[in-house]
Formats: C-alpha cells, structure tokens, sequence
C-alpha cells in the first residue's frame, strides 16, 4: 500500500514530472471528494463495509465517508491488485 508521501518520493527521485503531475491528480481528487464524497464506485470486493473507490489518474484511492469524515484507506496504482482481506485477521 502505498503513502502519498512515499509515492511522491519516489516518483521524485525518478521523475520529478511525474511526481509533479501525481500531485496534481491528488488535489484534484480531493477537491472532487470534498464537493462529491459518494463519487467513487461501491464496490462489492472491497474488505470494508461502505467503502468507495475512486480513480484519479493512473491512481485508485479506496476511502470511506461519515457524517463528517472522509478517510481515504489506501492509495494504489491501478496495476495494483485490490484490497483484499487478511487471513490472519478473520
């Protein structure tokens, strides 16, 4: 899973570009959540009861909405394979 922080880093150090342009889809995708917090598609394989995904560029940011909350849960690329529950857990 990976962290804006760390995705940024990386993408940096590889191309600034690039991690120029990661930012950009990730304010513009929290602009969009702010305005629109059911926005993103609900899928049925995500492991959280509620939880939307939403694409933003090359990017998937699975997160949940309360009242007055959104939590963004994991950011991945989209060749990444979904959330998928931890055996250890059940």
């Amino acid at each position: 899973m990976l962290t804006l922080r760390s995705e940024a880093k990386y993408l940096r150090a590889h191309s600034p570009k690039a991690a120029q342009d990661f930012l950009v889809v990730i304010q513009e995708a929290r602009r969009n959540l702010l305005r629109f917090p059911d926005l993103g598609n609900d899928w049925r394989s995500l492991p959280i009861p509620g939880a939307r995904t939403l694409v933003a560029g090359d990017y998937l940011l699975d997160y949940v909405c309360s009242d007055d909350l959104i939590e963004v849960i994991s950011i991945r690329h989209g060749r990444q394979h979904p959330l998928t529950p931890d055996p250890d857990d059940e």
